[in-house]
């Protein structure tokens, strides 16, 4: 900011703007939870034959969220018996664990 606009200001400010400038521009974490829900609902609308799950607990609490599209579906038994699972940590906001699985090599 300094170099490029002559504006003097802190790491922290500059962080803390960037922040509230991507909330404004993408909304927060929470109100993507919130949007889950019509996701899930959108998926299942535009594709009819897919699985679809969203999980609260008693609460309302985000527990998962499990999308297993028509062409997934399909294309399943055709290909090998290779499955590969990978995970990882999210480290935003909110720790959750993103699962993904997958197939190698179609017949």
């Amino acid at each position: 900011m300094r170099r490029d606009h002559g504006v003097h200001m802190s790491y922290k400010k500059a962080w803390r703007a960037k922040e509230k400038a991507l909330i404004a521009l993408n909304g927060s974490d929470e109100d993507a939870y919130r949007f889950l829900p019509r996701l899930a609902f959108l998926l299942k609308w535009s594709n009819p034959c897919s699985i679809v799950a969203l999980s609260t607990d008693e609460h309302d609490i985000f527990r998962y969220f499990f999308v297993s599209l028509t062409a997934f579906i399909q294309g399943w038994p055709h290909c090998r018996p290779v499955i590969v699972v990978d995970g990882t940590f999210l480290k935003a906001n909110f720790r959750e664990t993103l699962l993904t699985a997958m197939s190698n090599g179609c017949k």
